[in-house]
C-alpha cells in the first residue's frame, strides 16, 4: 500500500516538473523570438513595437529640448546600467517597466530645464556687453546679427573698437554662418579704415575670448585694435610666443592652432562647446588659437597685454582702464563716425561697379547682334 502511494506521488511529482518545463520553454521561445531583432551579421533586421504608453514624436523633441547637459548624462548612465544584450538597446526604452522612471525623470527634466532659463535670464539681464546695456551715443553700426561700437573706457589706439552678436552668446563658434559673415564683413570695412588711421598698409588685429557652453555670464566679443604696418609684422611672433607659455604642461590641449598654415577659421576648427583664446592679424593675414582647459590659468586681459607691451602701453591703459568723460567719448564718437562713413560709402561704390561690370560682362556686343526685322518682309 505505501509502495502504491509513494509511486503514485512520484509520477504526479514527474508530471508537474514536466507541465513546469514546458511552460519555461514556451516563454523562452517567445521572449527570444520577440528580442531577435538582428540578423546573422549582427545587423537589425526589424525594429520592436512600439507600447502604448510610449511618447509622440513631438513629445520627444520637446522633452530633448529641456534636457540640460547633465541630465542628458544622466539619463545616458541609467541606460547604460539597463543594457545586457544587443537587442537591449532598442528595447529598453519601449517596455513598460520604465514608466514609472520617466514619471520621475520628466519633473526633473522640467526643472533642469527652467533654473537653466532663470540663469540665463539673470545673465542677460545683468550682462554688460548686450546692446540693450550698451550706451547708444557709443554704438556705430548695427546690422541683423552683429553690432559695432567703441569701448567706454581709454583705447588702446584710435580706431578701438568692438564687434558684438546681439545674441547672448559665448563664442562665435555657435553662430549661425551668416553671423560670421557679418563679422567677416566688419572685419573688411575695419581693415580698409585702419589705412586712415595709421596710414598706408595698416591693418586691424581681431581678438576673441570665448568660454564654454555651460557659462552663461560671458559675451563674447571681438576686439579690434588699428595697428601700423610695422607693428603688425613683430605681433605673430610675441603672440605665438605668449601663447605657447600659457597655462600648464598637464593640460588636455596644449596644442598652438596655427590658422594660417591650416588655411581655415576658428569656427571649422574648434569644436562649439569648446573655450578659447583667438588673435586674427587683418582679414588674411593668419592667426592663432588655443583652447583654455582651466580658466584660474589664463589671464583675463591676456590679448591686451601682449598688444599693449608691443605698442608700449602702460598697464593703466589695458589692466583697469578708466572710463573717459562725456566730452572725451563724444570726440572719439565723431572722429571715429567720419571715418567709418566714408569707408561705408567706398565699399558702397565698389560693389555698385561690381555689379555693373557683371551686369555688362553678360551682354553681347553690338557685332554679335544680329536684329531681326520686325513684322513681314518689304516687297522689291
Amino acid at each position: 500500500m505505501l509502495l502504491r502511494v509513494s509511486r503514485n506521488l512520484k509520477e504526479t511529482y514527474l508530471i508537474e516538473i514536466n507541465i513546469a518545463f514546458q511552460k519555461y520553454i514556451c516563454s523562452f521561445n517567445h521572449s527570444r523570438e520577440r528580442s531577435n531583432h538582428h540578423g546573422g551579421k549582427g545587423r537589425q533586421n526589424e525594429y520592436p513595437r512600439e507600447d502604448e504608453g510610449s511618447y509622440t514624436i513631438e513629445e520627444m523633441i520637446r522633452q530633448e529640448n529641456q534636457e540640460t547637459k547633465d541630465s542628458y548624462l544622466r539619463h545616458f548612465a541609467s541606460v547604460a546600467g539597463q543594457y545586457k544584450g544587443v537587442a537591449d538597446e532598442y528595447e529598453t526604452n519601449f517596455v513598460k517597466e520604465n514608466a514609472k522612471l520617466q514619471g520621475v525623470l520628466k519633473p526633473r527634466l522640467g526643472s533642469d530645464a527652467i533654473t537653466e532659463y532663470k540663469r540665463r535670464e539673470y545673465a542677460e539681464s545683468t550682462c554688460p556687453s548686450c546692446m540693450d546695456h550698451t550706451p547708444h551715443y557709443l554704438v556705430i553700426s548695427v546690422r541683423h546679427r552683429m553690432f559695432l561700437s567703441l569701448p567706454e573706457h581709454v583705447s588702446l589706439s584710435q580706431g578701438h573698437c568692438f564687434i558684438t552678436p546681439l545674441e547672448h552668446v559665448g563664442a562665435m563658434t555657435r553662430l549661425d554662418k551668416a553671423a560670421v559673415e557679418e563679422a567677416c564683413a566688419f572685419k573688411r570695412d575695419l581693415c580698409r579704415m585702419a589705412a586712415l588711421w595709421k596710414g598706408k598698409g595698416a591693418s586691424c588685429v581681431f581678438m576673441e575670448v570665448a568660454s564654454y557652453s555651460t557659462s552663461f555670464k560671458h559675451h563674447t566679443q571681438i576686439e579690434c585694435v588699428p595697428v601700423s604696418r610695422e607693428t603688425m609684422d613683430e605681433l605673430p611672433s610675441y603672440f605665438k610666443k605668449a601663447m605657447l607659455d600659457l597655462g600648464s604642461e598637464w593640460d588636455q590641449n596644449t596644442r598652438l592652432i596655427d590658422l594660417a598654415r591650416l588655411g581655415a577659421r576658428v569656427r571649422k576648427i574648434i569644436p562649439p562647446n569648446f573655450g578659447y583664446f583667438c588673435v586674427e592679424f587683418g582679414v588674411d593675414g593668419g592667426g592663432y588659437a588655443k583652447v583654455i582647459d582651466n580658466w584660474s590659468t589664463f589671464p583675463p586681459h591676456f590679448g591686451q597685454e601682449v598688444l599693449s607691451g608691443v605698442l608700449g602701453k602702460s598697464p593703466e591703459k589695458w589692466r583697469k582702464p578708466k572710463k573717459e568723460s562725456l566730452e572725451q567719448l563724444r570726440r572719439k564718437v565723431v572722429e571715429f563716425e567720419e571715418k567709418w562713413i566714408s569707408v561705408e560709402e567706398g565699399a558702397n561704390e565698389t560693389n555698385i561697379t561690381t555689379q555693373h561690370t557683371e551686369a555688362a560682362s553678360t551682354i553681347p556686343d553690338a557685332a554679335e547682334c544680329v536684329l531681326e526685322p520686325e513684322g513681314p518682309a518689304l516687297p522689291p
